[in-house]
């Protein structure tokens, strides 16, 4: 077999990994609470392994990327967590269809994953470690979120843990629940027949949710083409009732802001959110937009940008009405997203103000 890859491009993979919040030596080494460490506390290796090997390809110069020993973990307090090996299974995976050589869940392997240029001495790979079976990190994140947004009969939410992408306990027990819901041969695993059927659950959702919204539109409206005319108040801008200033007062508690831009970073970093699905909103290139994607992260919620007028853009509009979060929050103040602008979202979510 001819390789594919060379020290150079192990170096830059390197570099990608970094980003991406790996934790990488480019030497032999081992993990201990969470972290890659090299030696002393490194396992041996002999000195021909390809951790040594120089940009050419060669063991006499200083090493340039022939090898690396990658790890994914929190600081838990462990060797290895069921978080860790999701990540590695799933970078085994796509380093492997890259055309570099893998090792990972085998003896000296199993707290972190090493990968290098020489395809020749062959992909050392054990079964997969993590929790998930097979699907990626990203496949479950989606199915945590959808089983989250989905409202079974008595009203209760599928799953309502954290969207970490691991396929354990209360996971498992969501994707058995809902396939035992709809007809479907009961397992934990979320097959493509599944997220195929829940789909279509959540679009059924949606629809019913906007027939009862327009039912509920008609009937209000009846009832007051029935009623006497009386006097009321005028209407603002933004199509409330009353001043622009009542509204202002009435949406202020549906923003993460404060007087500065440094005062609405640590709202945003001290933001506890309600219970059930939420959605943080942002203008787009604005410090709003960092600091809402920090707090979304922090919390688990969508985060959706607005544009750089802080105007409303329909696709965000019709993902509110399609997916009824449970709570919305605009990141900013009223400069930086108008008070109409709130009030639309709020009425494409559902949400009363």
């Amino acid at each position: 077999m001819v390789n594919l890859r060379t020290p150079a491009d192990v170096a830059d993979r390197e570099v990608m990994l970094r980003r991406l919040g790996y934790d990488v030596y480019d030497g032999p080494s081992t993990v201990r609470a969470g972290l890659c460490h090299p030696p002393p506390n490194g396992h041996a290796h002999r000195s021909d392994s390809t951790h040594y090997v120089d940009a050419g390809g060669g063991f006499g110069t200083p090493r340039a990327g022939g090898a690396v020993d990658v790890g994914k973990d929190p600081a838990v307090g462990v060797a290895v967590s069921e978080f860790e090996k999701a990540h590695l299974d799933d970078l085994a995976v796509v380093l492997k269809k890259a055309g570099f050589r893998v090792i990972w869940g085998v003896e000296n392997h199993f707290d972190h994953l090493h990968f290098d240029y020489n395809v020749d001495g062959g992909h050392m790979l054990g079964p997969l470690q993590g929790p998930n079976g097979g699907f990626t990190v990203a496949q479950i994140t989606d199915v945590q979120k959808r089983l989250r947004q989905l409202r079974r009969k008595n009203g209760r939410r599928y799953y309502s843990g954290t969207l970490d992408g691991l396929r354990q306990t209360h996971t498992r027990k969501a994707i058995r629940d809902f396939k035992r819901d709809h007809g479907l041969p009961v397992d934990d695993a979320p097959d493509r027949v599944m997220r195929q059927t829940l789909a279509a659950a959540l679009r059924r959702q949606a629809a019913a949710k906007d027939t009862a919204a327009k039912n509920k539109a008609s009937k209000d409206k009846g009832a007051k083409d029935k009623a006497p005319s009386v006097d009321t108040a005028p209407k603002d801008k933004e199509g409330g009732e009353g001043t622009a200033a009542d509204l202002r007062a009435r949406l202020a508690r549906f923003r993460i802001a404060g007087p500065t831009s440094f005062s609405t970073s640590v709202a945003a970093a001290s933001f506890v959110p309600p219970q059930g699905s939420g959605v943080l909103l942002a203008a787009r290139g604005t410090s709003d937009e960092t600091v809402g994607s920090l707090a979304a992260m922090r919390t688990g919620a969508t985060f959706l940008l607005l544009r750089d007028d802080g105007g409303l853009p329909a696709p965000v509009r019709r993902h509110l009405a399609s997916t009824g979060p449970d709570w919305v929050r605009v990141v900013g103040g009223f400069l930086a997203v108008p008070d109409a602008t709130v009030a639309l979202a709020l009425r494409a979510a559902g949400i009363r103000f």
